[in-house]
């Protein structure tokens, strides 16, 4: 019985103590309207206003990543009470169960370890940051924050490298191409080096789409085109032609030769 209070009087104090540590944090929300402080602190390369992002491209990685994102207060609790259950089911922090908003936090402010003091952290900062900075906000420091792969952060870089154009002309399926990177941008980026679509990628991509489609974020007839429109990186696989047999020269039919009388 010892044993089990002096266990639960431990978490107490490291709970407490990742609760404080967000707190200290606070006077530094209000640099994340601040592009150069990002940029400096992160080292990006570029930066790209949401407007310059096309909606599609916007909508995808919302779906994805945080589909309540601008009806949550930035964070879910039903989201980290399963991944809660998960993670002690499988004895290790195997899925992160963030918002878009505890991401910002976390790529801006935080350590990227996982462990239940930062999971706190996050939770704790995202109350404290919905109260001052806005949806739109927080959706273009993610979009120019995230990891698209290695050594690839950002949506203006990302979409330079995989399909060499520039974010606001991004289409619904490269959108979902990029929101499907997320989870995993090393390890997800396979299908550009091989210029196929992994199953898990073709899957996650068809899945993504069909929820946009049902939400009412495509225009109708749109899911049908973007399913059948390979992405720009894709190498396309041309039917191989029938052989052609080209007939052989009929023999030609030698008239007689009359010899004429005389």
């Amino acid at each position: 019985m010892l044993f089990l209070l002096a266990g639960f009087l431990l978490l107490a104090v490291y709970l407490g103590q990742a609760v404080m540590r967000a707190l200290h944090m606070v006077p530094s929300i209000p640099l994340l309207n601040s592009n150069l402080y990002i940029q400096q602190k992160l080292n990006l390369s570029s930066w790209v206003s949401l407007s310059q992002i096309s909606p599609e491209a916007q909508k995808a990685v919302v779906t994805s990543e945080d589909d309540d994102f601008y009806q949550n207060k930035g964070y879910n609790l039903r989201s980290v009470e399963e991944a809660a259950k998960d993670d002690f089911k499988h004895r290790r922090f195997k899925r992160g169960a963030s918002t878009i908003t505890q991401q910002v936090i976390k790529n801006v402010f935080l350590t990227r370890d996982k462990s239940i003091g930062r999971k706190i952290e996050e939770i704790v900062l995202a109350w404290e940051v919905e109260k001052s900075i806005g949806k739109d906000r927080l959706l273009e420091v993610y979009m120019n924050t995230a990891q698209f792969g290695e050594g690839l952060y950002g949506v203006q870089g990302a979409s330079d490298f995989y399909f060499h154009k520039k974010p606001f002309v991004l289409g619904p399926k490269e959108g979902a191409f990029l929101a499907m990177l997320l989870p995993s941008p090393v390890r997800d980026a396979k299908s550009f080096i091989d210029r196929k679509l992994t199953p898990y990628a073709d899957k996650t991509i068809t899945t993504l789409l069909e929820r946009m489609d049902r939400e009412g974020k495509l225009v109708p007839g749109q899911l049908k085109e973007e399913m059948a429109m390979p992405l720009s990186f894709e190498a396309v696989v041309l039917p191989t032609p029938s052989p052609t047999v080209t007939p052989a020269d009929p023999t030609p039919v030698l008239s007689p030769v009359v010899t004429p009388a005389f």
